[in-house]
């Protein structure tokens, strides 16, 4: 059988885990078919050898109008001579050009539901490309045979924002990396804080909906009540305006010594962040399923979060919850972990009990190629 994967829109953060996780292991549990692997250039997909029946096509990285270019000019004509008989796009769109059974794996939550303000933030021309993609899923889907989604709720907000029949869908969760280990080490840059501060790691680059200017308005408001606690966040400056922005605004609060900004950094090294933390934040506005939730949980800290669904969903009681716009309760959320040894002890055994439930990628994507009636090993 012919199987394309499109992936070459998923080059950083989560997408790219899910992305180079998902194709990887295709390859590992159903190795018999030929492939056709569209992935970003210089981002780490392609293995050393690769089977005979694997075929890589390497897209340069490029600002997204840029890439829709290059789609119309290339990817159309590359799936068309491959003459697939599975095309799955990985990337949240169709490609109704090819003529074959498809599937996509819809994880933007921005093409389903949104939440108050996170538009606006966004520049004009962004904006209306955000609104382009929108009508572009909505004209495509129809195209689809399955949509896969990460979580029950994502997947019933598909059917509801689209007007699809829940056999339509499926699910294709996230998975720890298969090649964590156990760190028993610290980074340099935190030696200096560990064991002498409470120490909250934010394990996200900028983005809008990450909603990390409540962390600066949290920590301003109180900063008595938090003087001996900070966040590790790995933003720069160089991930875009509005990262510019809120490290500037750290530096305007004087907050640079309690929200420390290290930047990117290798996803080999993460272990080693979740190991010098007493715990892991996210106050994110919206996600399909963030890998720092089962992470924090494979690492053994406990997890603060917004109060919403797909948190809830996913966490449980593995993390305490907060108003994300509220510095006010975002304080007492930090506070009340901090100063509890014994709840973030329940915490901890109430996420190794989640995650020992959830599959693997192996289980994940065989039951996908199951789905889909493709054998495998």
């Amino acid at each position: 059988m012919k199987i394309a994967v499109i992936a070459h829109n998923l080059h950083a953060g989560g997408g790219f885990t899910v992305g180079n996780s998902i194709i990887s292991t295709l390859l590992q549990i159903a190795p018999e078919h030929e492939y056709l692997m569209l992935v970003p250039m210089s981002c780490g997909y392609v293995p050393a050898e690769a089977p005979a029946r694997v075929k890589f096509i390497e897209a340069p990285c490029k600002p997204l109008t840029d890439r829709m270019i290059w789609e119309r000019r290339h990817l159309n004509q590359l799936l068309t001579n491959f003459r697939p008989d599975w095309l799955w796009g990985l990337g949240n769109l169709a490609y109704p050009a090819v003529k074959c059974r498809q599937s996509i794996l819809l994880h933007n939550p921005h093409r389903v539901y949104y939440h108050e303000g996170y538009r606006r933030s966004l520049s004009l021309s962004r904006r209306l490309i955000e609104r382009y993609l929108d009508w572009k899923i909505g004209s495509d889907i129809k195209f689809v045979d399955r949509v896969y989604c990460q979580t029950q709720i994502m997947r019933d907000k598909v059917c509801e924002r689209f007007d699809i029949p829940m056999e339509k869908t499926g699910l294709c969760p996230n998975a720890v990396k298969a090649d964590f280990n156990q760190p028993t080490e610290i980074p340099v840059e935190l030696g200096p804080y560990y064991k002498n501060k409470f120490i909250i790691f934010v394990p996200t680059r900028y983005y809008p909906a990450k909603n990390l200017e409540i962390l600066v308005s949290t920590f301003a408001k109180h900063r008595d009540k938090l003087a001996d606690t900070i966040c590790v966040l790995l933003v720069s400056e160089d991930q875009g305006r509005g990262a510019a922005n809120f490290i500037k605004r750290i530096k305007h609060e004087k907050l640079h010594k309690q929200l420390i900004c290290l930047g990117s950094r290798p996803q080999e090294m993460m272990p080693q962040y979740y190991f010098a933390a007493d715990a892991m934040l996210l106050p994110t506005e919206l996600e399909s399923f963030s890998g720092s939730y089962i992470e924090a949980m494979y690492f053994e800290r406990p997890i603060l979060t917004s109060k919403l669904d797909f948190a809830m969903e996913l966490c449980e009681n593995a993390a305490l919850y907060f108003d994300q716009r509220d510095p006010d309760d975002v304080c007492r959320a930090i506070l009340q972990v901090k100063d509890n040894e014994a709840m973030r002890g329940k915490m901890v055994l109430s996420g190794k009990k989640i995650i020992s439930k959830m599959p693997s990628w192996m289980e994940i994507i065989g039951n996908v190629l199951d789905n889909e009636g493709i054998s495998r090993k």
